[in-house]
């Protein structure tokens, strides 16, 4: 499914899903081409992984994005070339998670060695909606300490937020 950008981080619509495995192989062969060019400039690659909501779960009867799961991130990682990398956004995982029933610790702890960076924000596990997070947000334990890339993924131009939402990172991982 490749949904229109008007659908991001909302309800999808309904329509008939392109075959999986297909979707899966094209996905990474594009992939592996953008990188070749990525590695002749110096650029390194990372995938984020996608969030499926139990709202759109239920739409459809089954999960059609990609790279959700624990199993298909594994294999996309495994599949693509040394230059790309995993960028974890813990929102998206903390909702999959849910919608799968499966444990985000377990999909950090196994895809390790592949996470270079971290998209940071929190939610109520049901729909991806940017929302601060604090001391107690899930995320604080399973995160890298010595990445180069962290980036605040919280939206509100309420420039006190903001502020906060960067300290609490520092004191978290530095």
């Amino acid at each position: 499914l490749d949904p229109a950008v008007d659908e991001l981080g909302k309800r999808v619509r309904k329509r008939t899903l392109m075959n999986r495995e297909l979707c899966l192989e094209l996905f990474i062969d594009r992939v592996n081409n953008l990188n070749k060019y990525a590695s002749s400039l110096g650029i390194k690659l990372m995938i984020e992984n996608n969030v499926i909501s139990s709202n759109n779960f239920k739409t459809f009867s089954c999960d059609p994005f990609l790279m959700t799961t624990l199993n298909e991130a594994q294999y996309i990682m495994k599949n693509t070339d040394s230059n790309v990398s995993l960028l974890v956004d813990v929102a998206h995982l903390k909702v999959s998670s849910v919608s799968h029933k499966k444990s985000s610790k377990l999909f950090l702890d196994s895809l390790d060695p592949y996470i270079t960076g971290y998209h940071l924000s929190d939610n109520n596990g049901l729909s991806d909606s940017n929302d601060a997070y604090n001391n107690e947000s899930w995320f604080w334990p399973f995160l890298k300490k010595d990445l180069d890339y962290y980036s605040i993924e919280v939206y509100t131009d309420n420039a006190i937020i903001q502020k906060e939402m960067v300290d609490l990172l520092k004191r978290n991982l530095f």
